[in-house]
């Protein structure tokens, strides 16, 4: 204890009155005053020294000159460098820059006079207590404060264990969150009063949480309130579904759900109890998973034979609908998790296999050891006469994968299916992978045994928290990563490691193993590597080649092109020779839009769209065993051309079909054949029928000719014998005009059976209309409109000019009769036009070339569309009886034949028809 008995400041601390020793002094005396004062001193400065010493800290008290008045033993021993200055009367800055001096404390930058003052300073002007580091590796905790004299009370507390205590409580709270962090789930903490205590970042991010929400005694209602808010949980009422989940959340046990959030991805819900109260809820994105899931089945579905796989214990794990289709009633007891050797003893007893009849216990055995034991393909014939060729393997965790392939159809191919079967087998051996998983640190974390197998890794080697880099140095130094320099092999493997981009590479190992390398990095640092021994693969691919190349080969000869058609994300693949039929630039189209399922529907030919979509539509629903359909589709230069497209889709369990391959080929060149050739035959019968009808008429025509000469001659002969007024006369005249009308009609019937041919030569068209339109304008009347537009130059055509009048006259008469008595126009239109090539016209074609146009139009009724076809040939008229012969078209179809032309006609009912002819024009 340093006391303060000398200092003058101490008898202000202890002054006062005092009791007197003795009851007889007299109190006024001085020396009793004296006396008095001193023992009061002596009393206060007693109790100032017992105060301080009862303090566990540090203190000191300073006087108004700034000099110590006394100071505790906690106070000399934290100061023991200068404890021989603690005397009362020194000074504080005094005893302070000897501290300085000796090295007492950690001093910053800011240097020794920067500390002394700044000590001064927060010394005399006492404020917030402050913490100075002691050179010794000590801490204290100081503190300043005036008192009512101006004296200074100072304490310091050595701080140095709680400090510590509060550092390590820091880091592990501190390692704790990293742990909760570093897991890839999240994780919340609740207490029993259903309050958060902690939490991952994790757990923020899956169910998107703003920062600021989570934070430590936050309820569980309030957390389900936001999220309910939110519509996290549909669109029922917030407060029900609140109250829904608190009702179903039992913090005594175990519970796990499934939910999907608005953002479509799928979380899963394990809520664990702590003993102590509370629990701990982990939540998990199984989005990928399920996903993944989906695709396996899909994948196993995909496979066209029949594929089962068996654990180490016997049982089904899991089999496609194939599998179960080809045992027909048996299918019925594969169930996942039945034993192999139950699953066909019921199929025996029942009678479903024809080698086990009579014998179904040693049947059984046999087939349960062969089964277990597999040593190749065999085959069984089933009762319902089916024969089924069976390829099983171990797998590398002991159970059996096998394949069921219907061979009943292809049993003169075993050797080919043998082959397939083996490279399937080869396929499927290849399918466990060695896994790694590293940290963000390169820290071995997860790993399977099939990864250090892989690579004969010795066992003490593979310890979790392993830095990678010691397993890839031992793979170097053992030759496994090539024969380059060992170092700068493992820097580049690690320079991989963290790559943010996805890697796939295959390596040879010394043993002559190929292995397949995929790494992909995490969203929380470190990666994951993928190990797959793909030498049966390998082997497989030189095999596989050789076919592919033999069935590119087929492909290529059979000109066709190929499409694969992935319908749930409605994306197609096409080949180039896919491409190719439709005259498609492979270097100008844009992939992803050609993979797009409208874009081939949106080439397709209007008319055909509805027909395809309902062929298609069939097949999908199983209405068909396999597409097929002719169409026509838009190629690249804007042209239709016809194709033919034949597919079959692949089916789920459930009959849907969830995928679609086949073929194409351009079959546009058939259907212009048969296109041809069907206007050939239509040709060649409207021209035999015109030829029979012709020598029909010609025929009749001679014998009806040869009746009426000696009719009109003898008649005539008779009239001229008879006397002027002879009554009779009149009547035989009558009777010579109807024989001289008999004739013309034979003329007409002779020019159709073109047994009377007319000579041609070269003329104007023009010159002949201009004589006939007199006629024309004559027979019209007055309530229809004649509309002559006829051109002038054209060159000459080689033609009869009479047979060219009564083909001018025959249109004028049908376009008059039409009209009838309505109001109308007939429009005559002659002008020079070019033909191209395959020009319709009725009956044929026309050479292309240059040709005098010829037509004549009318606002009649027009020609219903059943009897347009009909209109040329011989005796066929729409006229009333008496007054038409049915010859007026069929003859000007002959004349025109005759004349090397054609006639085309359309027609519209309630808007007229145009007749038109053409002549081939001589050259100028």
């Amino acid at each position: 204890m340093i006391n303060g008995e000398s200092h003058p400041s101490i008898q202000a601390v202890v002054s006062g009155r005092a009791s007197p020793d003795r009851h007889d002094a007299d109190p006024h005396s001085a020396e009793t005053r004296e006396s008095v004062a001193h023992k009061q001193a002596a009393l206060a400065q007693r109790r100032l020294r017992d105060a301080i010493e009862s303090v566990s800290g540090g203190v000191a008290l300073w006087d108004s000159d700034d000099c110590l008045i006394i100071a505790n033993t906690a106070y000399a021993r934290i100061f023991d460098p200068v404890v021989e200055l603690l005397r009362p009367g020194t000074p504080y800055e005094d005893i302070l820059r000897a501290q300085v001096a000796r090295g007492v404390f950690v001093i910053s930058d800011s240097g020794a006079e920067g500390f002394i003052a700044e000590q001064l300073h927060r010394h005399r002007n006492p404020g917030s207590p402050v913490i100075l580091r002691l050179s010794d590796g000590r801490s204290l905790l100081v503190g300043e404060q005036r008192g009512a004299h101006e004296n200074i009370v100072t304490t310091a507390t050595d701080i140095t264990d709680v400090e510590r205590r509060n550092e390590n409580a820091a880091r592990q709270s501190s390692q704790l969150q990293a742990t909760l962090d570093a897991i890839n789930e999240g994780i919340a903490v609740f207490d029993r009063d259903r309050c958060l205590v902690a939490w991952n970042k994790r757990y923020q991010e899956i169910l998107d949480f703003p920062s600021d929400f989570v934070r430590v005694g936050l309820g569980l209602p309030d957390i389900l309130r936001f999220q309910a808010a939110r519509k996290e949980f549909g669109w029922l009422n917030p407060e029900q579904e609140i109250e829904r989940h608190l009702k179903y959340l039992d913090p005594t046990r175990a519970q796990t759900s499934m939910y999907r959030r608005p953002n479509r991805r799928l979380i899963e819900v394990r809520r664990t109890p702590m003993p102590g109260g509370g629990f701990v809820v982990m939540f998990s994105d199984v989005t990928e998973s399920k996903q993944a899931e989906d695709m396996l089945h899909d994948a196993v579905e995909s496979i066209s034979e029949g594929f089962a796989i068996y654990d180490e214990d016997d049982r089904l794990i899991a089999c496609n609908t194939r599998y179960r289709e080809l045992y027909g009633a048996t299918k019925e007891t594969m169930a996942i998790g039945r034993n192999f050797a139950d699953i066909i003893r019921e199929g025996a007893e029942r009678g479903d296999y024809l080698d086990a009849i009579g014998r179904v216990d040693e049947w059984v055995a046999e087939m349960v050891k062969r089964h277990l034991n597999p040593i190749g393909p065999v085959e069984q014939q089933l009762m319902n006469g089916r024969w089924l060729r069976i390829t099983e393997s171990k797998t590398e965790s002991g159970g059996i994968a096998g394949l069921r392939t219907d061979i009943t159809d292809l049993k003169e191919r075993e050797q080919e299916l043998g082959r397939k079967s083996s490279v399937l087998e080869s396929t499927l051996e290849g399918m466990d992978e060695g896994v790694c998983v590293v940290d963000r640190d390169l820290r071995l974390t997860v790993w399977n045994q099939q990864f250090a197998s892989m690579f004969e890794l010795p066992e003490k080697l593979v310890r979790r928290g392993r830095p990678i880099r010691d397993i890839i140095q031992y793979l170097a130094e053992r030759g496994e990563l090539g024969e380059a320099d060992p170092a700068g092999e493992v820097r580049a493997h690690l320079e991989a490691l963290i790559s943010p981009d996805p890697q796939q590479h295959e390596r040879r190992r010394p043993n002559g193993r190929y292995i397949e390398v995929r790494r992909n990095p995490m969203a929380d640092g470190g990666c994951i590597t993928m190990f797959t021994d793909i030498t049966k693969r390998k082997i497989a691919e030189r095999a596989l080649r050789i076919s592919e190349e033999r069935y590119a080969l087929a492909m290529k000869g059979s000109n066709e092109g190929l499409w694969d058609w992935d319908i749930k994300i409605n994306k197609i693949y096409r080949s180039d020779r896919a491409l190719e039929i439709l005259g498609m630039n492979l270097g100008e189209l844009d992939m992803r839009e050609v993979s797009d399922g409208k874009w081939w529907l949106g080439r397709l030919h209007p008319d055909d769209i509805a027909a395809y979509r309902a062929a298609m539509i069939d097949h999908l629903k199983g209405k068909t065993e396999s597409f097929s359909f002719e169409y026509r589709v838009q190629s690249g230069s804007g042209e239709f051309c016809w194709v033919r497209d034949r597919g079959v889709a692949l089916r789920n369990a459930e009959g849907r079909a969830y995928r679609m391959a086949g073929s194409v080929a351009d079959i546009t060149d058939r259907k212009k054949a048969e296109h041809e050739r069907s206007l050939l035959e239509d040709q060649l019968r409207g021209a035999q029928k015109m030829e029979a009808l012709g020598v029909l008429a010609g025929g009749i025509a001679h014998d009806f000719n040869n009746l009426l000469t000696p009719v009109i001659g003898l008649t005539e002969i008779t009239i001229e014998m008879m006397a002027e007024d002879d009554p009779m006369r009149e009547n035989l005249t009558h009777v010579v005009d109807a024989a001289q009308r008999g004739k013309d009609l034979v003329e007409r019937i002779l020019a159709f059976s073109r047994t009377d041919q007319q000579e041609l030569v070269a003329l104007q068209i023009t010159d002949i209309l201009d004589e006939t339109m007199p006629l024309i304008r004559a027979m019209v009347p007055s309530t229809i409109n004649l509309d002559a537009q006829i051109g002038r130059g054209l060159p000459m055509v080689m033609a009869n000019g009479t047979q060219l009048q009564q083909i001018v006259m025959n249109f004028a008469s049908n376009s008059i009769y039409a009209i009838g008595t309505n109001h109308g126009t007939i429009r005559i239109k002659f002008e020079r036009t070019t033909v191209e090539p395959d020009f319709a016209v009725v009956g044929g074609t026309l050479p292309p070339g240059d040709y005098a146009k010829l037509s004549f139009s009318d606002t009649g009724g027009g020609i219903p569309p059943d009897r347009l076809g009909k209109i040329f040939d011989p005796f066929y008229t729409t006229k009333e009886v008496g007054k038409g012969t049915g010859l007026g078209l069929s003859v000007v179809h002959g004349i025109v034949t005759a004349h090397k032309g054609g006639i085309a006609v359309t027609s519209e009912l309630g808007v007229g028809t145009e007749f038109t002819v053409y002549f081939p024009l001589l050259q100028e």
